[in-house]
């Protein structure tokens, strides 16, 4: 059996799968692609992504990696998978159990909260494998896990516990119980309101940035204003 993306929404709640067992949910390109595409078309009002077989996901296939060209076309599929997630407009909640290496940790960056067991932990092997990780990813990296815990993951190629991660990771919660806790709290975030929370999320992802323009959001939080007052239709 081939890796796949399965995706179901049930009372506004999309839940996204990586379920490719056989290889500790590693990614193919065809599952980034697929991700990408779930995250862009979403209809729920949260997603949550996790990981079949309580793994979470153990970075990229490395049979996609056996030559420069494959390697890239990869490496584009993971930014795209990436900027998708960061880019879906609800948020995105990653249940995380057990490993989370390589691929698998920029992606969980790209969500919007992590809820992570006790017992997973990250690893990003880029230095083991003698490459260079892409700018922009490093830069998503920084931003979301701070400047040392990313020299610590790829400087030192340290296996890096959840909870090392401080607030990278929160909440951190038993072994076995990651996706329950994000199911609650996204039940709770279905409950809120649909608009302010799509347009907190693009504000903060403009702040995170450095492109925002207080001017032009002015309008929105007008308009998110008249809403909450029953003034606009």
């Amino acid at each position: 059996m081939t890796g796949q993306i399965r995706d179901v929404t049930i009372d506004g709640i999309t839940t996204v799968t990586i379920a490719n067992p056989e290889r500790k949910n590693a990614l193919t390109g065809s599952m980034l692609e697929s991700l990408a595409e779930v995250t862009r078309t979403v209809s729920g009002e949260v997603v949550i992504l996790w990981g079949d077989d309580e793994v979470f996901c153990a970075g990229a296939d490395l049979d996609e990696l056996d030559d420069v060209a494959r390697a890239g076309l990869l490496e584009e599929k993971l930014a795209a998978a990436a900027d998708a997630i960061a880019g879906c407009p609800v948020p995105v909640i990653a249940a995380i159990e057990g490993p989370c290496l390589g691929a698998a940790v920029e992606l969980a960056a790209a969500c919007d909260i992590r809820v992570s067991s006790t017992t997973a932990f990250f690893e990003v092997p880029a230095t083991r494998l003698g490459i260079l990780y892409r700018p922009e990813g490093l830069r998503r990296l920084s931003v979301r896990l701070g400047a040392h815990a990313v020299r610590r993951l790829l400087l030192a190629n340290e296996r890096t516990s959840a909870e090392a991660l401080g607030p990278f990771v929160s909440p951190l919660v038993p072994p076995g119980t990651a996706y329950h806790e994000a199911s609650r709290m996204a039940g709770h975030i279905a409950t809120l309101s649909g608009p302010a929370v799509a347009a907190t999320k693009s504000l903060l992802n403009e702040i995170e940035e450095g492109r925002f323009d207080s001017t032009a959001w002015e309008s929105v939080r007008e308009d998110l204003r008249r809403r909450a007052l029953g003034l606009s239709e």
